[in-house]
């Protein structure tokens, strides 16, 4: 078990969260979101902004976890 890829991974999950509970209950807070909106349109922008900021890190952080428990290093 690798414990600074599960840390890495957690981390990323839980901001990819986070992320994810902000964008349901307080949209407002994500100033980046409203110039990606205004840049690539209503829908691009906003899918742009889901995948990157929501999607990506939830991912990548699963990944991680389970690199972690197979004791591999991601660094």
């Amino acid at each position: 078990m690798n414990y600074t890829t599960l840390a890495i991974g957690l981390f990323a999950l839980l901001t990819g969260i986070c992320t994810l509970y902000l964008r349901v209950k307080h949209p407002e807070k994500f100033r980046k979101l409203n110039v990606m909106k205004e840049k690539y349109g209503e829908k691009t922008g906003a899918a742009i902004h889901t995948i990157s900021y929501t999607i990506l890190p939830i991912i990548a952080g699963i990944i991680f976890i389970i690199i972690g428990f197979m004791g591999e290093s991601i660094l």
